[in-house]
């Protein structure tokens, strides 16, 4: 987990951090259910990576109730920006 108390964040960047971390951290919910806690809801998240590491985001992001504001493929790459809801359990 990240250092971020008292803070939150209205936008998180992440380009080619799952691809980065795909050997130390086998699931990428790990690190999509830590963005959830550290934005702010209505906050943004811009996701840069292969396009075979953004599709299984942009579902586990989809179950974490997140809107998918857009998504654009071009070849092998990819970028996903979405928004955190404020949908609670």
């Amino acid at each position: 987990s990240f250092g971020t108390y008292p803070r939150t964040y209205d936008l998180l960047h992440a380009d080619h951090l799952f691809s980065r971390l795909k050997n130390r951290c086998k699931q990428p919910v790990s690190i999509v259910v830590e963005m959830d806690r550290i934005l702010r809801p209505g906050g943004l998240t811009i996701i840069r990576d292969k396009v075979e590491i953004l599709n299984p985001l942009e579902e586990i992001l989809r179950s974490l109730h997140w809107e998918i504001r857009m998504t654009f493929y071009q070849e092998k790459e990819g970028i996903i920006c979405a928004q955190k809801t404020t949908w609670r359990p």
